[in-house]
């Protein structure tokens, strides 16, 4: 994953914009929420199961907007 969509992805997250639910049918934008959520930049309900991974309600959290505005 570079790091350019991972930095896009927190900026949509900060905007609101990432989708309701992210799971397979997105797997890039999937990638970078898995690894921001494990970072602690973004904050969603792991949904994940036997199926595959699932975040619901992805969300930017207070140390996700200090890496952006750094």
């Amino acid at each position: 994953m570079s790091l350019n969509m991972l930095i896009e992805t927190l900026k949509l997250a900060a905007e609101a914009k990432l989708p309701r639910v992210v799971d397979s049918k997105t797997p890039e934008l999937l990638i970078a929420v898995r690894q921001l959520f494990e970072a602690g930049f973004i904050h969603a309900v792991d949904a994940s199961a036997d199926r595959g991974d699932c975040f619901l309600e992805p969300r930017i959290t207070l140390p996700g907007l200090s890496y952006l505005k750094s």
